[in-house]
This record gives C-alpha cells, sequence and structure tokens, in this order.
C-alpha cells in the first residue's frame, strides 16, 4: 500500500508539472502517509480479506497512535492531515488544537458511524476536507458500489453538509479553499495561499 501510494503521489506531482526534485521528494516523503498504523500489527495490516470487529478496533486506534508520534516528534509540523477520520469529537478536538486537518469518507454516511459525525459537527470549515479513501469506503446509498472512486463522493459531501446545515455549493466551496490552502494551490480567482516551511503529511 505505501509503495503503491507512493508512486501514485509522484504521478500526480509529474503530470501537474512539477520538477524532477520536487517529484523525487514527494516520492520519497509520501511513506509518512498514515505514519499511525506504524502501531498496527502486519496480521491485520496484511491481511487479505476483512478484518473481524476486534481487529477493526485495533486498526481504529492508528489516528491515536499517529497523534502520540506527531506529539512526540512533529513539533514544528505544519500541513498534516488525519485522513479517513472515524474518531471520536474530542479526539479531533485534540487534534484541531494541534493545527491539524481532518478528512472524512463515506463512513460518515453509515447507520453505525454517529461517533464520526458527532466529530464533522465540530470540524470547522477551513479545516474539513471530504476524501473518497479509495478504493474503499463508498458512502450510502451507492455502498455497494466496488470499487469507491470520485464520482461517489459527491454523496458524501451531501451527507456532510446536512449536518452542517448547510448547501452542498457552500460545503464544495469552503472544503476547495481548505484544500487549496493545505496543499499550498491556486485557484482562478484567488492569489496563492502563503508558503509553509514543511509539506503535506497524512496521519
Amino acid at each position: 500500500h505505501i509503495v503503491r501510494m507512493s508512486r501514485y503521489s509522484e504521478l500526480t506531482a509529474r503530470s501537474l508539472g512539477l520538477n524532477e526534485v520536487m517529484a523525487e521528494l514527494i516520492l520519497n516523503a509520501s511513506p509518512m502517509h498514515d505514519i499511525g498504523k506504524l502501531g498496527i500489527p502486519d496480521r491485520i495490516l496484511l491481511k487479505p480479506g476483512p478484518l473481524d470487529a476486534e481487529e477493526w478496533e485495533i486498526m481504529k486506534t492508528h489516528a491515536a497512535i499517529g497523534a502520540e508520534i506527531l506529539d512526540g516528534h512533529g513539533k514544528g509540523l505544519v500541513g498534516v492531515v488525519f485522513h479517513c477520520f472515524s474518531g471520536t469529537a474530542d479526539q479531533a478536538k485534540m487534534l484541531l488544537d494541534r493545527g491539524y486537518y481532518l478528512s472524512f469518507t463515506g463512513v460518515v454516511t453509515f447507520k453505525n458511524a454517529q461517533v464520526t459525525r458527532d466529530a464533522v459537527k465540530v470540524v470547522p470549515p477551513d479545516r474539513l476536507m471530504v476524501e473518497t479513501d479509495s478504493p474503499y469506503m463508498s458512502p450510502e446509498p451507492v455502498r455497494h458500489i466496488k470499487p469507491n472512486e470520485p464520482a461517489l463522493m459527491v454523496h458524501t459531501a451531501r451527507f456532510i453538509a446536512q449536518l452542517k446545515g448547510i448547501s452542498l455549493e457552500e460545503l464544495a466551496s469552503l472544503t476547495t479553499r481548505a484544500a487549496e490552502h493545505f496543499f499550498n494551490l491556486t485557484s482562478p480567482d484567488r492569489s496563492p495561499a502563503p508558503a509553509r516551511r514543511n509539506g503535506p503529511c497524512r496521519a
């Protein structure tokens, strides 16, 4: 997974026209992705089939492990996003207090994901992102569609907009601005976000 994700990141960098040095930097920095999974046993990470209930509970601790690693060794880091966030509202507040971003997947639409829905409610729009975490986590009402893909993300975004009490269009605008700032991108009608000392890190 780490190798595949790193190669995808490198190819994305090249397709965006970044130079050779930057593309290689992104390739080598990408293993920082999911740093909390350093604390998850290989028997779970490498399991070929679905996780059982006990294994899934262990897997869900990787966000807290990532926060612990960053607390101990990430002083001064900026541009950290906790992707596929499924933690509690209190955990979300802890990460927000550290200046991190939180990104949500189709999990928030699942019937048993009230904890994740409560977490979404405490995240301000300027720190909120929406993602697929493809090929998994297809949202309701298209959860049966595999693999998950960006075209399905509108269902997740619409659900989150309803939780926030805003329109889908407003959520799209707010999360676009958050992503532009996080990735230091420029949109046609806005200036680039201020440069940061570090690149993005997914915890």
